[in-house]
């Protein structure tokens, strides 16, 4: 009988012994694995933090901008363009003398890691003889000029349009991107500026004086590229968005 005595108390000995060891691993693994969460929700902010505004302080800074305007039915020509004034300004920018879209804006890192990002316009609604003559400029850093249009035609005689003052146009990428392009490492703490410039070139042949009403929406978007160091597409991207519009309506319409 005392035997059975010692050799139960040993058995126990042994369950509780092997409890605690149990309970011990139980709670280093939970420890390792809130860390492990931890650390993988930090680099996931950190892919994905940039923010837009429209005044270089970024005191009002957001994922998201939006702007419209009217435009001249009969187009204006881009000579005509107050670009030192646009240049100079900040968010939506009025011309007295001609109508048409011009808007300013900035994105910034606001993470602790360099960053690439896409950027794209996408033209969302549309009207066919309004998207067949606009133009969209795209001033980077009001340094890099970029215009952008639907296709020129060929003319009975198989001639494209001239132009004059005009810079050398791009044509619209596909339906309905007008184009995408990438920033390339963007530090941290680092800006860029952005102009969006959108009018109805008066030049073009396949612009028509319409007696009806005229529409355009889009995006231009902006999205930080996956980090395959940080498991690439696992990771959501941060985004930030700018819709515009342009309208025209004629006047005796009601």
């Amino acid at each position: 009988m005392g035997i059975r005595i010692r050799v139960n108390a040993y058995f126990r000995k042994k369950i509780i012994l092997g409890v605690i060891i149990i309970g011990f691993l139980a709670t280093i693994g939970t420890i390792l694995y809130v860390d492990y969460v931890w650390y993988n929700d930090q680099n996931r902010y950190e892919i994905g933090s940039i923010e837009i505004a429209e005044e270089l302080d970024f005191e009002m800074s957001s994922s998201r901008l939006e702007v419209s305007s009217s435009v001249d039915a009969v187009g204006m020509t881009y000579s005509s363009l107050e670009l030192d004034e646009i240049i100079g300004s900040e968010g939506q920018y009025i011309d007295i003398d001609h109508q048409y879209l011009a808007y300013s804006f900035y994105i910034k890192n606001t993470g602790s890691v360099t960053k690439s990002i896409t950027y794209n316009i996408r033209l969302s609604e549309l009207m066919d003889w309004m998207s067949d003559s606009i133009r969209i400029l795209i001033i980077e850093d009001d340094t890099n000029y970029k215009m952008y249009q639907k296709e020129d035609q060929l003319d009975l005689d198989n001639n494209l349009p001239l132009y004059d003052q005009m810079p050398i146009g791009i044509n619209f990428e596909s339906s309905p991107f007008v184009f995408r392009d990438t920033i390339e490492d963007l530090e941290p703490g680092s800006i860029k500026s952005f102009r969006l410039i959108i009018w109805l070139e008066e030049q073009d042949p396949d612009l028509v004086e319409r007696a009806d009403i005229g529409i355009i929406q889009g995006e231009f978007v902006f999205t930080v590229i996956d980090d395959p160091a940080y498991g690439g597409s696992n990771f959501m991207s941060s985004s930030c968005v700018v819709s515009f519009g342009i309208h025209y309506q004629d006047e005796d319409i009601i």
